[in-house]
């Protein structure tokens, strides 16, 4: 008999610091350690639950948070992502990191949290508080 599979979506926030978006991070970082915890609680009854980290997706919701002018270039598609799901799903991973500059954000967020966060603030957190006050709006 199959047994039954939780997913989880959580971020690569859950590892690098995510300026301007704390809400986000800390949702995103709470489900990390929720699902931890559920997987272990599973996996005495023979389930399984896998937590996937993915970095910046092509999807609508992007593309309108996304600094001004910003390519999707870098942005993961969604059906790869999904694909990648399943595949871990039938290897009954516990953790996947989508993408390689992900998986080294990941590394690099988790050795050197204070030059990730720096690095965060730059490229993206200052270009959004640029472009919002060009379009006018509240920052």
């Amino acid at each position: 008999m199959a047994r039954a599979s939780v997913v989880f979506v959580s971020s690569l926030s859950h590892f690098v610091g995510y300026p301007g978006a704390a809400m986000y991070a800390a949702s995103k970082d709470g489900l990390a350690q929720y699902a931890r915890s559920v997987g272990i609680a599973l996996r005495a009854t023979g389930r399984h639950c896998l937590t996937v980290f993915p970095g910046p997706m092509r999807t609508p919701h992007a593309e309108q948070f996304a600094p001004v002018g910003a390519s999707d270039r870098r942005r993961m598609d969604p059906n790869q992502v999904a694909g990648k799901i399943l595949h871990a799903l039938a290897r009954r991973q516990v953790r996947l990191v989508v993408g390689r500059g992900a998986r080294i954000a990941m590394v690099v967020g988790v050795l050197a949290p204070t030059f990730t966060t720096k690095i965060m603030r730059r490229t993206l957190f200052e270009r959004l508080r640029s472009d919002a006050q060009v379009r006018g709006e509240v920052v």
